[in-house]
């Protein structure tokens, strides 16, 4: 069987790190595995010793430099990648809108709806290589426009809405070229990123406290594990979607 190939930028915890780990135990997938600063991401470290098919490089969805340096480091394991992973971003505004400062907005813009497109600009090509082309972008039902969640995310809802209409314009731009493009949703999960936000989330929207916490949320391997399911089963009239981790499709 031929070796698949999946890049996954933000792997340094929670759903990238168990995705990543998800993927390494079959021997015919090689992953490469971004983090910002892999010295002090102990677990992706420790990942990597002892799976030989995981392989750690540095990104920074913030710094375009660090596209190119990364880029010149996969092409040392692979000349091209079969799947394209942007798992990256923040959550850090879920005041409501009137409260929420301007530098919340532009930092959310910057990372999560900006960043994973000019990653993928950077890495366009090894994709196009491949006979799969799957690009996949880790979304969230916050970014949803026509079933508006009825809570208040601000800078992070906006963002990820942008990333979702950016998902949509490449899966029309790229489908003569045979790519499969879509966003994922990988459920509310019970991450640091999210556990951090959890007392901000909350004191916005009252109304959900029975519903967010321990044992109301995936852990972060369950989700890593449905949403690897789903992207091991997409296929080219997949794209262009935005899909749950539970393998349905979410209205944009």
């Amino acid at each position: 069987m031929a070796k698949q190939v999946y890049f996954i930028a933000g792997a340094s915890r929670g759903i990238g790190l168990n995705l990543a780990t998800y993927l390494s135990k079959k021997p015919d997938n090689v992953v490469i595995a971004t983090a910002r600063n892999p010295s002090t991401a102990s677990e992706l470290k420790e990942l990597s010793q002892k799976a030989e098919n995981v392989h750690v490089m540095t990104l920074d969805l913030n710094d375009e430099k660090t596209f190119e340096t990364a880029k010149a480091e996969v092409l040392k394991v692979s000349d091209s990648i079969d799947v394209f992973i942007c798992n990256a971003g923040i959550c850090d505004a879920h005041t409501p809108i009137v409260k929420t400062p301007k530098e919340k907005f532009l930092t959310h813009y910057i990372t999560n709806s900006l960043g994973p497109i000019l990653l993928f600009q950077a890495f366009y090509e090894l994709v196009k290589k491949s006979s799969q082309k799957k690009v996949v972008f880790v979304s969230s039902v916050s970014g949803t426009v026509s079933e508006f969640p009825q809570y208040s995310s601000s800078a992070y809802g906006q963002s990820k809405a942008a990333l979702n209409h950016s998902v949509r314009q490449l899966g029309r731009e790229l489908a003569e070229e045979e790519f499969t493009v879509v966003s994922v949703n990988p459920g509310l999960v019970g991450t640091e990123m999210v556990i951090n936000a959890k007392d901000e989330f909350l004191a916005s929207n009252p109304h959900l406290a029975s519903g967010f916490g321990p044992g109301k949320w995936l852990t972060p391997e369950e989700s890593a594990e449905k949403v690897g399911i789903v992207i091991e089963k997409l296929k080219k009239e997949d794209s262009n979607k935005f899909w749950n981790y539970d393998g349905t499709e979410v209205p944009w």
